[in-house]
């Protein structure tokens, strides 16, 4: 999502040197990527800081993620549409 909105991947405002500097940082920081770093939206932010939660049982599943305010339109329905109850063929 950040690279998306963004067009530059997480932690780049952080200018590691190498790969390996990244995924040091990655593995021991307990923490999204600096988010004040890009003009993100509230609603965006919230979102993403949800996204990146270290522990990943705190993470939304996709399905969660699609309950988002965010992910609303202006009238508050979904993005994605509500799965059609599937219908036994009639004879």
């Amino acid at each position: 999502l950040l690279q998306m909105a963004t067009g530059s991947p997480p932690w780049k405002c952080l200018n590691f040197q190498s790969i390996p500097q990244l995924l040091i940082h990655v593995v021991t920081v307990n923490g999204p990527p600096p988010l004040d770093s890009y003009a993100l939206t509230p609603g965006l932010r919230a979102l993403m800081t949800r996204c990146f939660a270290f522990d990943a049982a705190l993470r939304p599943t996709a399905a969660e993620l699609l309950e988002d305010a965010f992910l609303a339109d202006g009238d508050g329905a979904r993005l994605a549409p509500e799965p059609e109850p599937s219908r036994s063929p009639t004879v």
